[in-house]
């Protein structure tokens, strides 16, 4: 086996460029795929649903920074785990982030397929199919994640400025063509009000589809093992990132269901962004520019998605719960190449599964189900473990302390629970729960079968909760 000291990340990374990665990470929840809960709660129910996740999220996010400051190792919600509950709850934790990240993955990478066959209609590469389109943009972003960490922060950055600039674009011209009546535009139940069309009901019905405006902020903690400075940066990161995606989130909100075709017409397409950018752009510019203004959504967080999945699988591997070659890494920059292309392979294995089935299920709303429903499980399992440490070890060494503390934490625990309930009395969501439950179990099973032949004890997370167990606090400086 390699040294340790070979299998930690080195540090790249200052605050704008881990804003970089949340922002590009999340960018893509503004340009879809919250659209739908319109026609769950209407704008009424879907404002408050956003408001209350923009809640649990900033709680989720002043937990996390005082987390993944104090157990500032790559392995993310895995690690908070490992060192509050133990190996199992490790491995539900681990399980989790990886399904979110790949579920995620999989339905950017078939919609940048449709996005690119859309611009490239019409031109000598029109008859390329879309597996080959999905195989160029994988290798392109595999070789910005592998290379050099250093590349992949910067590029992350200039990821996440351009849709941002996209968005601001669409806001300027969105704003004199707003009309109040295309936002009231959905039809209200009997006794309802266009307001709240389906009564109270609908902002709980909406919950779900409001999480992916800041679905994916978290990957910053991913990074806390190759950041300058954790204690200062990560909060720093958080908390800038977070505010930005609040404004865009309400922004695009209101102004997206505000313009012509309306909120109803909104509420039902694919692409909400697009339909807007039609409006308020179709004079201006054909229709497969403004496809690849919004396809950089698309990429934003196709890239730093990757490199989310790949440090968890890196981290797990270098732990012992996945094969150990998973984390070994080649080159001077100290960049985790296997787990990059690991993660590479599998996302393109989800999209042909996608491409397979799409004509008797809606694969890509159930991938994107999937990913939503196990970033929550994750979610849970982060904010359990923080009131865990925070109540069994107050002693503990925390370079950075949440000014919201455990109330904070089970504010959020409290939404992060509501929102699950509904998404799971949602038959559009009981088969993914159910392929969730049984990985879930399928993971639980090697790992009950073979955990003393594969757990390394000396990995950073592992080595971390043997010594809090023992009542030995550690700082971030010991690993560096």
């Amino acid at each position: 086996m390699l040294e340790m000291k070979t299998l930690i990340l080195s540090r790249n990374a200052n605050a704008p460029l881990l804003w970089g990665i949340a922002v590009s990470a999340t960018i893509i929840g503004e340009f879809s795929g919250w659209n739908a809960g319109l026609n769950q709660g209407g704008i009424g129910g879907m404002l408050i649903a956003t408001l209350l996740v923009a809640v649990m999220f900033g709680c989720l996010l002043m937990s996390l920074a005082e987390l993944s400051t104090a157990i500032p190792f790559t392995g993310g919600a895995y690690a908070y785990a490992r060192a509050a509950f133990g190996k199992k709850m490790a491995i539900v934790a681990g399980t989790s982030q990886i399904l979110e990240y790949m579920f995620a993955l999989g339905t950017i990478l078939v919609a940048i397929g449709i996005q690119f066959r859309s611009i490239l209609e019409g031109s000598f590469l029109s008859s390329l199919g879309e597996p080959i389109i999905w195989a160029v943009a994988l290798v392109f972003f595999v070789i910005l994640n592998s290379s050099d960490p250093k590349l992949f922060f910067r590029s992350a950055l200039v990821l996440a400025i351009a849709p941002l600039i996209v968005l601001m674009v669409f806001w300027f011209e969105a704003i004199p063509r707003f009309e109040i009546y295309q936002l009231l535009s959905i039809k209200a139940g009997v006794g309802d009000s266009e307001w709240l069309p389906n009564g109270l009901f609908g902002i709980a019905w909406a919950l779900p589809f409001a999480v992916w405006f800041f679905l994916a902020i978290e990957v910053i903690t991913l990074a806390s093992e190759e950041t300058i400075a954790p204690s200062k940066n990560i909060p720093r990161a958080l908390l800038l990132a977070f505010i930005v995606l609040l404004i865009s989130a309400l922004s695009i909100l209101i102004l997206n269901s505000g313009v012509a075709p309306g909120a109803s017409a909104i509420g039902s397409t694919d692409a909400p962004l697009l339909s807007g950018l039609e409006t308020v752009l179709g004079g201006a510019m054909s229709i497969k520019l403004i496809t690849a203004l919004v396809l950089l959504g698309a990429l934003a967080g196709f890239h730093s998605t990757i490199y989310a999945a790949s440090r968890v699988v890196f981290s797990l591997a270098r732990a012992g719960y996945l094969p150990v070659q998973l984390s070994y890494q080649y080159g001077g920059n100290r960049s985790p190449k296997l787990a990059v292309y690991f993660v590479a392979i599998l996302v393109f294995g989800l999209a042909l599964a996608a491409k397979f089935l799409a004509e008797n299920i809606s694969v890509v709303s159930l991938l994107l189900n999937m990913s939503v429903l196990a970033a929550m499980v994750s979610y849970f399992i982060s904010l359990l473990s923080y009131v865990s440490l925070k109540v069994r070890y107050p002693l503990m060494e925390r370079p950075y302390k949440s000014p919201l503390g455990v109330t904070g934490a089970i504010t959020s625990l409290i939404i992060v629970t509501v929102a699950a309930f509904f998404m799971f009395t949602n038959s559009d969501f009981r088969f993914g729960l159910f392929i969730l439950a049984s990985i879930y179990i399928f993971f639980l099973m090697i790992f009950l079968v073979f955990e003393k032949k594969f757990v390394n004890e000396h990995a950073p997370e592992e080595d971390f909760a043997i010594h809090l167990k023992n009542k030995i606090y550690l700082t971030g400086d010991t690993y560096d």
